[in-house]
């Protein structure tokens, strides 16, 4: 249970430095497979590994707001 707690404390500092990086200049397209920093979940989702926390991505359809 304790390395569960780390494992939320490092990457919740993780995710409050990517929220802080501008990410305005990304561009990808539909058929790209990225590098992407998921996170740390609970249960039976796939997280991250590494410091992190990253996995291949592909990317299936790209949405436009």
């Amino acid at each position: 249970m304790l390395d569960y707690l780390l494992y939320f404390k490092n990457w919740f500092k993780v995710k409050i430095s990517l929220w802080e990086k501008d990410s305005t200049k990304i561009i990808f397209k539909q058929g790209d497979i990225w590098w992407c920093s998921i996170g740390m979940n609970i249960g039976e989702e796939i997280f991250g590994k590494s410091e992190k926390f990253t996995r291949p991505v592909l990317i299936y359809k790209k949405l436009y707001a």
